[in-house]
């Protein structure tokens, strides 16, 4: 129980204000030098100044407003949704704020920042697993992510049932995890293919298969 407490507050304490605080104050000083047009994609602009406006005042349900009246004129823009994260996430509205954060990560899904949000969203949901890989993701995009790397230490320090829990998130929402998981896989780390040449090898071929299937992405056979 007491390791469990320690996690959770390690996890927590490296989730802090200030890195969002320096994202809004640089985008809000990116938006007001911009010369803003009254077409759709600028009044999604006009509706996050606002919202950043409001946050950077502490008016968080303020800046939950414009924002989602933003997510009305464009629901897949990745900035609100990933502000919208922060703000469901800080109110404890876990399940809301995994919602936006998926939606924010499906349009940047190798920005450490975000998988590293992720990461903390899954382990205040219990999913220790999935938060975990998150974590490691982070790392293999910035291995100077020291959050990321508190948290992997915090969560190994779970106890093991904690670990070993199935997930109890929806099925659509485990594939889609998944998905960005073998996505960034694919695109990022290196892949090995394993060739088998064989003649007349029926008593040994599927000996040989099993001992690479743990490290193989694919494993071709050839038969002489």
């Amino acid at each position: 129980k007491e390791m469990s407490k320690n996690a959770y507050k390690n996890i927590i304490n490296n989730f802090t204000w200030v890195k969002i605080n320096d994202k809004i104050k640089e985008y809000l000083k990116e938006l007001k030098e911009q010369t803003i047009l009254r077409d759709t994609h600028h009044k999604v602009n006009l509706k996050i100044l606002d919202a950043l406006t409001e946050m950077n005042k502490g008016d968080f349900t303020k800046s939950e407003e414009r924002l989602k009246e933003a997510a009305e004129i464009n629901p897949y823009e990745h900035r609100v949704n990933f502000y919208l994260a922060t703000l469901t996430l800080n109110r404890k509205s876990f399940e809301e704020s995994l919602d936006y954060i998926l939606k924010s990560i499906s349009k940047e899904p190798n920005v450490d920042d975000k998988n590293n949000f992720l990461g903390v969203i899954l382990y205040k949901l219990g999913e220790y697993k999935f938060a975990k890989k998150f974590f490691e993701k982070t790392l293999y995009l910035n291995p100077n992510y020291t959050g990321a790397k508190e948290s992997i230490i915090a969560i190994n320090s779970l106890p093991s049932e904690n670990l070993n829990n199935e997930s109890k998130l929806s099925e659509e929402k485990t594939t889609l995890l998944n998905r960005f998981l073998e996505d960034f896989k694919l695109s990022v780390l290196p892949t090995v293919s394993v060739c088998i040449l064989a003649k007349n090898e029926q008593k040994n071929i599927v000996r040989a298969i099993k001992s690479v299937k743990k490290i193989a992405d694919e494993i071709i056979v050839l038969d002489t």
